[in-house]
């Protein structure tokens, strides 16, 4: 069923998204952090599309996961008291 495929996706994007994350406490070069956006875009995208999907099923028992790093990076960046 389209759920069960949507739930694998989902599972796979998370499990990528935490690789990164992992790979980015170890990588030590001048663009750790560009390499790692990079490489959570794909599965970031994944991860979101299969949120909606979710949230449209289930409503008010959706329970969405809290924001990783870039969406709190992002969230920090757009909030009117950090620009000044």
């Amino acid at each position: 069923s389209e759920i069960s495929v949507d739930w694998l996706a989902y599972v796979q994007a998370l499990s990528d998204l935490k690789q990164s994350r992992i790979m980015l406490d170890v990588d030590f070069s001048d663009n750790a952090w560009d390499n790692a956006e990079e490489s959570m875009k794909e599965s970031s995208i994944v991860k979101s599309e299969i949120e909606k999907r979710f949230s449209a099923l289930l409503h008010s028992d959706f329970v969405k996961l809290p924001p990783n790093y870039f969406e709190r990076k992002k969230n920090i960046k757009k909030h009117p008291k950090n620009n000044k």
